[in-house]
Order: structure tokens, then sequence, then C-alpha cells
């Protein structure tokens, strides 16, 4: 088995693009792939929905969730957003998972470290679902309208883990403000939660920063 390409993140860069139609509000959510209603059952969770993606935008992403154990994160009753880099936002931040070769301890680490704050347990949606009662809001919906919002991602015990969400349909991690995500499809409506494609990737901590552990995420048992 030949060893794995190490990885970096030293081609991250900031890819400018025009900005997303915003659905209309009040719109009814449909479970969609790249825009599209399914006819179908829907899948039963975040991972699944990305499988089913008709462009296979995310093999990566979900290769990289299976090589690292991280599943847990993006599945169960929720609330959870994800927000989910496309293979091309991997490509470029020179990141990969091949299913056929195990990644060394440390890329692992830096994979698990980059997918844990890429998540967040509200519903963090540009639009308001069917129904929406701001007097009574459905599970944890944070509905991101104007201005920006502040959440933590599931990495909470090491630096640059509040992602900054704007109305812009942005979104940065606090600690490397400079660094911006696109939201290039937004409110993806999953069964279990909420999906926002964006690139490029958000950049992990410094390695030094890492605390010891490195275990996965159990949010929702």
């Amino acid at each position: 088995m030949r060893r794995p390409r190490p990885l970096t993140f030293s081609a991250l860069v900031v890819v400018a693009l025009a900005t997303a139609g915003a659905a209309c509000s009040g719109s009814n959510p449909t479970v969609a792939v790249s825009g599209a209603p399914r006819s179908e059952a829907p899948p039963s969770d975040i991972a699944s929905f990305l499988a089913a993606d008709e462009d296979q935008r995310f093999t990566t992403l979900l290769d990289c969730v299976t090589q690292v154990g991280a599943a847990a994160a993006v599945t169960g009753t929720g609330p959870v957003t994800l927000f989910a880099p496309t293979n091309d936002a991997f490509r470029k931040a020179g990141v990969s998972c091949d299913p056929e070769e195990q990644l060394e301890p440390e890329d692992a680490e830096v994979v698990l470290r980059t997918l844990q704050q890429h998540i967040v347990d509200y519903d963090v949606r540009f639009t308001e679902p069917e129904g929406y009662d701001p007097d009574s809001p459905p599970r944890l919906l944070e509905l991101v309208e104007s201005g920006s919002v502040t959440l933590e991602s599931i990495l909470l015990d090491a630096s640059g883990t509040e992602l900054v969400i704007g109305a812009d349909k942005t979104v940065h991690t606090r600690a490397a403000a400079g660094v911006e995500a696109k939201i290039i499809d937004p409110d993806l409506q999953a069964p279990n939660g909420v999906i926002q494609v964006i690139d490029p990737v958000l950049a992990p901590p410094a390695k030094g920063e890492f605390p010891p552990t490195t275990a996965a995420p159990q949010p929702f048992e």
C-alpha cells in the first residue's frame, strides 16, 4: 500500500462566487438534491442525503467522515447544520481521503478537527421554514436574516471554534476571520438537519492548539 499524500492546507484560497438567489420567505422547504425536489422517500440523515446528491459533489467529504469515524456528528434526530465543502473545495485545500488508503494518524487528526468545526448543533437557515413562529421556534432554529450570528461548532475544546455566519451567505471561524467561505448552495433541508454547501474549506486550528483528545463527536446520544 502506498503512503497517502500528506495533507496540506497551504493551498486554501477564497474563490469569489456570485451570491445565490435567495429563496422566497415562507416557502415550503423540500428535501432536495441540487435544488430539484425528490419524488422518492427522503434519505434518513445528512450523510445519506449527501450520498444521494445527483452531481456527486460530496464524495470527498463522505470519505473523510468515514475515515475518521465522525458519522455520529451528522446522524440522529438533530438539530444539526453541516457547512459542507464540495469535492472541489477539498481539492483546492489539498485534502484527500482515499477510501482505499488509511490516513496516517497525524493526518486523520487534522481531518477530524477540520470536520468538527464545520458542524453546529442548530438548524441554521437563511429563509423561514413553513409555519415558522419566532415566538416558538422549532427545535434550535437560528435564522440568519440580517447582520451575522456566532455559534459554537462541535469542536469545543480548541481555538477557532466559533463560526460567524453572515446574512450575505458567508461563514468564517473567529480565529481566522480573513478566510471566508461562501455558502454557494444554501438551506438544503435534510431529514435531520440543514446543509449549507460552502467553498473553500474552513482551515483547522494550528497543530499546537489541538487539545490531547481526538475523540469523534457524539452530540446526539
